[in-house]
């Protein structure tokens, strides 16, 4: 179990470990090692909390999680040079902490340092 979640490890015929959980969709990792597979499904774990992708809600593009707003908003802006605190004044039912882990992702790092000074 990690973070209360059942999690199936196989090792693969290359001596890959792959991971699964079942309960989560779509939810599933590799690694050479069962230490990097388990903190792979732990940030995927986290990842779910901020991001779902359900055919109904925006015919199943990546929206934040809670909101019908495409994380690919986010990227298009962040592309463009706009700051997080603007997409956020755009898209008030995205949370701070959701664009940032999102930024973070995408190694847009440098403009989540800027927006917190």
């Amino acid at each position: 179990m990690v973070n209360g979640f059942h999690v199936v490890i196989e090792e693969d015929e290359d001596g890959m470990f792959v991971g699964e959980i079942p309960h989560l969709r779509a939810c599933y990792t590799q690694a050479t090692t069962v230490d990097q597979l388990l903190q792979n499904i732990r940030e995927v774990i986290e990842l779910e909390a901020i991001v779902s992708n359900d055919e109904e809600i925006m015919q199943g593009a990546p929206v934040f999680a809670g909101t019908r707003v495409p994380v690919q908003s986010l990227l298009d802006h962040l592309e463009a040079g706009d700051s997080l605190a603007d997409f956020l004044d755009g898209f008030p039912s995205v949370s701070y902490s959701q664009a940032k882990a999102i930024a973070q992702l995408f190694n847009y790092r440098q403009i989540v340092l800027t927006d917190l000074t």
